[in-house]
Order: structure tokens, then sequence, then C-alpha cells
């Protein structure tokens, strides 16, 4: 397949951010939050902590510690996950435990997660936030492989732990799993009460009230591709890998690569529109190499929708600059995602306007 290399003239500023010798400069889910000042917030694993900066300024702010021994004890390193619902308070996420903590990083509550069937549950600021709904505390739930699990825990103030929504089954079928067809992501559209989520092999968007009912499902398709990715085994041979039959793990793994995927979807509530990024098949000789680079980096693409779902415009991003789908997020500039540059003393982020007139 042909790779067009193209450089969008939507990019209307960027930010420089400077960083310590203890914070490495590609960052995984950071997250913005509004404000005097505006913060970049993210998540530094090696120093057990959570950065702080000033976004309209780009410069250090704070850094929030945390224990890393005794009975109050957080280990970024085994957290799945963390998320400001203010500036005054953090939510960390780990195995058994949910942790509210307050702008001291001292615990001010400790909820113990009932896990009463499979799955992983976490929460990112921009791949599936946690979200607050009527006194309400809202999770992701992942279990790949489980036709029957579903992906949200609803915790109330009593403690009590619920699910809703099974996943579709024709996300597993085909795909369970591998690669990056094994996981799902949502926007939430605080004002319309709505969860909107995005399925790596599904065309569709499937929209959700805050009962998760399906209300609907939405075709929205990639100008660049005819159809859905074409799956990567059949059901039969998926009960052969769970029956521990020997599968060459890396047939599959670039049969994935091969594919083109739905990689995330986010809501922009600055524009009111949505972005749905698409992932491009890597090229063969790339994923034959043995250069990591040339074998694992996609091209990407940015669908821009409108509340209804219809496709405005699709912009192509130039493979090998920007560090996707992991670190990008939405501010009242713009869409922000950092770019891949050498200098390790320096995060890069370039702001995207599409809804700018060209």
């Amino acid at each position: 397949m042909m790779v067009i290399l193209h450089t969008t003239p939507y990019k209307i500023k960027h930010h420089l951010i400077p960083l310590d010798t203890l914070t490495d400069n590609s960052i995984i889910s950071p997250q913005y939050i509004s404000g005097e000042p505006s913060l970049l917030v993210f998540l530094n694993e090696p120093d057990n902590s959570i950065y702080l900066y000033d976004y309209s300024s780009d410069t250090f702010l704070a850094k929030r510690k945390f224990n890393s021994e005794g009975s109050d004890a957080i280990q970024m390193s085994n957290s799945r996950g963390y998320q400001f619902v203010n500036k005054d308070t953090l939510f960390i996420i780990d195995r058994d435990n949910l942790f509210v903590l307050d702008q001291n990083n001292d615990i001010i509550n400790k909820i113990k997660l009932q896990l009463t069937e499979v799955g992983n549950p976490m929460f990112s600021p921009i791949h599936y936030p946690l979200t607050m709904i009527d006194e309400k505390i809202v999770i992701e739930n992942f279990g790949l492989g489980f036709f029957e699990l579903k992906c949200k825990y609803i915790i109330s103030d009593n403690g009590d732990i619920s699910y809703r929504f099974p996943i579709p089954k024709k996300f597993i079928d085909g795909f369970t799993g591998l690669d990056v067809f094994g996981r799902w992501n949502f926007a939430y559209n605080k004002q319309q009460q709505r969860f909107i989520y995005n399925f790596a092999n599904l065309e569709h968007l499937y929209i959700l009230d805050h009962d998760f009912n399906l209300l609907d499902s939405v075709l929205v398709r990639s100008k660049y591709f005819l159809g859905p990715p074409d799956k990567l085994h059949s059901s039969k041979l998926y009960g052969k890998m769970l029956s521990g039959l020997n599968i060459n793990p890396r047939k599959y793994e670039a049969l994935a690569q091969s594919r083109h995927y739905y990689s995330l979807i986010l809501y922009d509530q600055y524009r009111n529109v949505y972005y749905r990024l698409v992932g491009f098949p890597i090229p063969e000789d790339d994923i034959q190499s043995r250069d990591p680079e040339r074998k694992y980096t996609r091209q990407f693409s940015i669908m821009v929708l409108d509340e209804q779902f219809n496709t405005l415009s699709e912009h192509l991003l130039p493979r090998f600059e920007y560090l996707l789908p992991q670190s990008i997020f939405i501010s009242e500039e713009g869409l922000n995602i950092q770019k891949i540059i050498d200098d390790e003393d320096l995060m890069h982020f370039d702001v995207f306007d599409f809804n700018k007139k060209q």
C-alpha cells in the first residue's frame, strides 16, 4: 500500500515543556485542566509522582510525590490509571483499590473494588476517562476474550459496584486480544450525557446514554479505506488459542500490523466536534524490518466529526513525527499532539485547529 506523507496547514502554534533528568520526554495520557492557570499534568513513574505545568507559560509548577511504603503506599508503576477530577481532587486506581487524594496528596478515601467477574478496571484522562454521574463514579473495565464481560464499573456512594453494557461480539470475532485490536475507548459528551464508544476493528461508533442503553450506532468510515479491516483469525482458531495450542504469535502480530484500525475517539467541548484517529497499515517491508521504529510506527489520519457524527474533514499526519495515539489532548487552543524530538530535556506539543478557515 502506498503511504502518503502530508503535513497539515492547520497547525497554529506549539508548546515547549522543559523537563528534569528524571522525566522521560515520551509521556502517556497527559491531562489538560482548564483554569487559571491552565494545567498540563502527566505521570512520572520512575519518580513515583505526578508533574504539573502551567501550560499557558510552559513552566513547571509542582511535583506531587506519593508514598511508596506503609499502609498508604501508592506505586504508580502498579497503577491502572490516574485522573484529576478538578485541581484539588486526584483519583488513582490499582488492581484492587480506588484512591481519592486531596491537593496535599493525602488519601481522603480508599474504595475496595469488589471484583465479582473477570476484568481490569482502569481509566485515563483521554482514552477512557473516569466520569462522575449523579454522585456515582464510572470506570471502564477491560477483559479481553470474554464474550459476556460488561465493560463498566459503577461505584455509588455506599461503595456498591454494578456493571453495564456488554461489548459487541463482532468486536471480538476474528480479532480478540491481538496487537492494537485488543482494546476499545470512548469519549464522554457531558452536555448531551452520552458515551461514544470506538472499537478498533469496527467502522461504527456506538452511542450510549447514562444508563448504558445503546441509543444508536453510526457508520463513520475513513475516506482512505473501503471497509473494515480484515479478520486476523477465525472463531475456530480463537478457540485453539485459548486451549493453549502452539500458535505463532509473531504471525498474528504481523497480520495486525498489516491492517488499518480505528484508534481513538475524542470529544472537543470547546468546538463541539469529535476527532477519530485512524491508524494506517504498516508497509510490508517495514513489518519485516529489524528497526523497531519502522516495524511498529504507524501513520495516522484524524477525522473531524460534527455533533451528529457527520465527517467534516479528514487530515493525514506524517509518519514518524508524532507520538500517537498515546500523547494527545484537547485544550481551548485546539488539538494538542506531542511531536517526537531528539532533545531529551524538552517535550514539544503542536497545536492544531481543524476548524480554522484556510
